[in-house]
């Protein structure tokens, strides 16, 4: 049986899909994970008005975890997931409209927090033109925490 690994760095994160007030996406991820670790990815990311971040590809540490499926419809959860919700970018940017999804799933190389090696894990990456559309701030320390906890 092959896993499924996904490194997240947002609401994706254990902390988030495990809230008694997660959402179907995150409480779907919730039931499917088999394992989760801390986790280093390589990029920058930043927060976005709409709350919550985004990850490019780049050389500072992002720091998240790595989710292990053995249920591949894991990834069409998390696709659909990862899509813009047309009425919060209508709430926080009247005058935009996103024709692409959000996000691009990829596959990249993932970390320990000691730096050992743990393989290739599907992420979420947003291009650095769509995180300009969307007034991306960023977080210079790699972590990223929900503001409306």
């Amino acid at each position: 049986m092959s896993m499924i690994r996904v490194f997240t760095y947002g609401t994706l994160q254990p902390q988030e899909i495990l809230k008694p007030d997660a959402n179907l996406y995150q409480r779907s991820c919730a039931q499917k994970l088999v394992e989760s670790c801390e986790a280093i990815a390589f990029g920058n990311l930043y927060h976005l008005p709409l709350g919550y971040p985004a990850m490019t590809i780049g050389t500072a540490p992002i720091y998240g975890f790595l989710l292990s499926f053995t249920d591949a419809s894991i990834l069409q959860v998390m696709d659909e997931y990862e899509r813009h919700d047309p009425d919060d970018l209508k709430q926080f940017f009247p005058d935009q409209t996103l024709e692409d999804p959000e996000y691009g799933r990829q596959e990249i190389e993932v970390v320990d927090r000691h730096q050992r090696a743990l393989g290739v894990a599907w992420a979420y990456i947003m291009t650095m033109q769509q995180i300009d559309r969307l007034q991306g701030i960023l977080v210079p320390s790699g972590k990223w925490s929900n503001p409306k906890k």
